[in-house]
């Protein structure tokens, strides 16, 4: 048996090991499968049906029978601007998308569904839902984007529970390990009272008899003004207190990105981290805990600093939160403002302070969000200094000091890019075209040979 066979099986039993004991076995085909079955009973559906009549979801919740749900794909090609995902909830008669199931960012639709798009899948022998679903919308296997979009319809779930319903998501950049005690995707929606079990995944063209799609309410463009059923149905999360070890006094943290690889960080954020040790914070590396552990540090503290990223998101789901919270930028983007992400504590009624003090960054073709910060620390200590979270100011390095840092940290960042192809598609520019250079030939110089473009 070969070595990768063997390291494959190994890391099966691994994440079969991190589940609950009746769900060592389950998979997500089987949830799929177990939709399709028809219904013992009327019950569910009669339920579902009945929610058509209910007079307080008829505006946040609509009812559909006999939909087509064609794959979720990337965008290619030429289409209209905005459009990241050609496929989704479809009429079967039309050929044209719910508007209620359309993927959004504020009023701008990200989906299309193409007629070219859809002769690539047949109906005929597709397999079909028959239990009652509720559409999740995208589950994005990426921590950020789960918490601001893959949520954004679920506060419609507790409407429904009695239906008893499926939970249908498309899922992009992979699939979560959410089956696993200790995944963000599992505590998340467990903390929400969603089971995990009840979720099923569509990758070809399938047909649902009947299926529930409440109206997006959060998202990006949604987040500075959520919507207040939103608010309450995050605010619903439960959870249990779980202290990392070490961290069972501190109650100044600060939220690093300094061991994270291959993503956006801030050159010299050590000897910042350094600097904030000595006014007394911890340094907590939000990658290396579960999510729940995340939560009791943030819960527990007093004052929060924390570079920003996705972590930052975990305090939505904090009611009672009493750290005073301030969020050292890590990159510009020409795009949009990098501060849109910080809203989502604006939304939910919490402030912070916002330190933007980037002098520039390194791309070199990269996502500004991959991209290599100069901070300039001693502003962003000012700014902590004048609200309350630090007491004395950042020792400010020679420049001699900070080239030989810039350097050192730029030299590491590309290798760790150096085989990606946006970085390699963006050094192919630089190359150099010298012009021909023509010298006069010596007469006995046998070596001597006509240039094209140059006769002899």
């Amino acid at each position: 048996m070969g070595f990768g066979i063997l390291k494959n099986i190994r890391e099966l039993l691994r994440r079969m090991l991190k589940r609950r004991f009746r769900m060592i076995f389950f998979s997500p085909d089987r949830a799929f499968t177990a939709a399709c079955r028809k219904p013992a009973s009327q019950k569910s559906l009669q339920a579902a049906a009945a929610t058509k009549h209910d007079v307080r979801l008829a505006k946040e919740i609509s009812v559909h029978e006999t939909v087509m749900a064609f794959p979720l794909t990337e965008a290619t090609g030429d289409h209209e601007p905005g459009i990241d995902y050609f496929g989704g909830l479809a009429d079967p008669k039309t050929k044209m998308l719910i508007p209620e199931a359309i993927h959004r960012h504020g009023e701008v639709c990200r989906q299309s569904l193409p007629a070219t798009y859809v002769e690539n899948y047949i109906p005929v022998g597709c397999p079909e839902i028959r239990h009652p679903v509720l559409y999740g919308g995208i589950l994005f296997n990426h921590f950020g984007h789960f918490i601001v979009e893959s949520l954004s319809r679920l506060y419609a779930y507790p409407m429904v529970r009695d239906v008893d319903p499926f939970v249908m998501f498309y899922s992009q950049w992979g699939m979560p390990g959410y089956l696993e005690n200790n995944n963000f995707v599992n505590q998340i929606l467990t903390g929400l009272g969603i089971p995990v079990d009840k979720l099923i995944f569509v990758d070809r063209a399938t047909k649902i008899s009947q299926v529930i799609i409440p109206v997006q309410k959060y998202g990006f463009g949604f987040i500075r003004r959520p919507d207040e059923r939103f608010v309450k149905f995050i605010r619903s999360f439960r959870f249990q207190h779980k202290i990392p070890e070490g961290f069972k006094k501190d109650e100044k943290i600060y939220v690093s990105r300094s061991r994270l690889r291959k993503k956006g960080r801030q050159i010299g954020e050590k000897i910042f981290e350094a600097y904030l040790e000595g006014e007394g914070y911890r340094i907590f590396y939000p990658e290396r805990h579960t999510f729940i552990e995340q939560l009791t540090v943030y819960a527990r503290a007093g004052k929060l600093i924390f570079a920003e990223g996705s972590a930052l998101f975990s305090c939505m789901f904090i009611a009672e939160m009493r750290a005073d919270v301030a969020v050292v930028c890590r990159r510009r983007d020409p795009r949009h403002s990098t501060r849109e992400a910080t809203d989502c504590l604006y939304g939910f009624s919490k402030t912070l302070l916002w330190i933007d003090a980037v002098r520039g960054q390194y791309q070199f073709g990269m996502d500004t969000w991959d991209a290599l910060a100069d901070v300039d620390w001693c502003e962003a200590s000012r700014l902590l200094r004048e609200h309350g979270f630090v007491q004395h100011p950042f020792r400010r390095l020679t420049d001699n000091d900070h080239l030989a840092l810039v350097r050192a940290e730029l030299g590491s960042y590309l290798r760790e890019i150096s085989g990606n192809p946006k970085f390699i598609d963006h050094m192919m520019q630089y190359k150099e075209i010298h012009p021909l250079r023509i010298d006069a030939f010596d007469s006995d110089d046998s070596q001597g040979t006509a240039e094209k473009g140059n006769p002899a």
